[in-house]
């Protein structure tokens, strides 16, 4: 199997799924990022934006990009389907972008030696899954906050961009490609708890 070196590609990341905006262009090796620490609520307002400064950064147009990798969750429900909606604008206007897609809580995992659990956050208990680097040895889903002793449950607002990239990397190297980007809603938003 190839490195990602070898592979000498050019890959757009996009996280919109924490209060951080993570956008980062590999260029082969080189990184060229425009991510922001707690940018709240603006992710709709900023991606674009990041996404152009990073290219023009890199010195790449849409058109160089070989791969487009996306976290699909879980995280801010609003947040996953702005990042999920761009990523998939960009596919449809430049069709030959492979897709990669990743998990926060993989990205949480990814720099653990060997077998990681990975608890955060969700409001009303815990996101956990269980990965060994990119390989998933139990499903993201939703646990109690009691069902955690021992573990350490990261906060939900880590900044991710080096595990990230370093996961990416890997996912192209192993040719992780997938053919669409699905979101990753693992419990229901409060507005449709609401409802009942």
């Amino acid at each position: 199997m190839k490195t990602y070196a070898q592979l000498n590609m050019n890959c757009l990341i996009i996280d919109t799924t924490s209060s951080s905006l993570i956008v980062a262009v590999l260029k082969g090796e080189q990184v060229f990022s425009t991510s922001q620490k707690d940018c709240g609520l603006r992710h709709s307002t900023t991606i674009n934006l990041a996404v152009e400064k990073a290219l023009q950064d890199a010195n790449l147009s849409f058109e160089d990009l070989d791969v487009l990798a996306c976290c699909i969750g879980p995280g801010s429900f609003t947040g996953i389907r702005i990042g999920v909606a761009t990523a998939k604008g960009l596919k449809t206007a430049l069709d030959n972008l492979k897709l990669v897609s990743f998990t926060s809580l993989n990205a949480l995992a990814y720099n653990c030696q060997g077998e990681c659990h990975c608890a955060m956050d969700a409001g009303n208990g815990l996101y956990y899954a269980k990965y060994d680097k990119t390989k998933c040895l139990h499903e993201p889903c939703l646990i109690d906050y009691c069902d955690t002793t021992g573990w350490q449950v990261f906060d939900n607002d880590c900044f991710l961009l080096q595990q990230e990239i370093d996961l990416v990397k890997d996912l192209i190297a192993e040719k992780a490609f997938v053919e669409n980007l699905s979101p990753l809603y693992i419990r229901k938003s409060q507005a449709e708890l609401n409802k009942k």
